[in-house]
């Protein structure tokens, strides 16, 4: 009896690893589809100039990550301040964000060219729901 007992709990077992998987697929797919609709909606051009990369996190939310290729008043680019736009709610609320600007580097060029105001103003107005 004990044989037939292993054997069932190896087709459990094999059960819920399969269930795992296609759960862990389905998620992936939904996130695959979410971050196309964000290539869609995020700004390209105008000082942001990079490829946008995705990072998922475990809590749900989404990390979005650039660059902006700043200009300085000579009209010469004057390197670039990394950015990331974090998502709280990406399936639901896109203007529900948060801009951080990456490392030092990053954080003295928004100063240096105060940016933040026009990347929320820039991202908020690109992730408005299509009415």
């Amino acid at each position: 009896m004990s044989d037939l007992t292993n054997l069932k709990s190896f087709h459990q077992v094999q059960y819920e690893h399969e269930q795992k998987l296609k759960a862990e697929k389905e998620i992936k797919d939904k996130q695959d589809d979410m971050e196309q609709i964000l290539l869609n909606k995020l700004p390209h051009g105008s000082g942001i100039d990079c490829k946008w990369e995705f990072v998922w996190l475990k809590n749900g939310k989404v990390k979005a990550k650039n660059s902006f290729h700043c200009m300085n008043d000579g009209g010469y680019y004057d390197g670039y301040a990394d950015f990331t736009v974090i998502l709280h709610s990406p399936f639901m609320d896109h203007q529900n964000f948060d801009l951080v600007f990456n490392g030092r580097y990053g954080q003295y060029k928004n100063k240096q060219y105060m940016l933040r105001d026009f990347l929320e103003d820039t991202l908020y107005e690109a992730l408005k729901p299509q009415v």
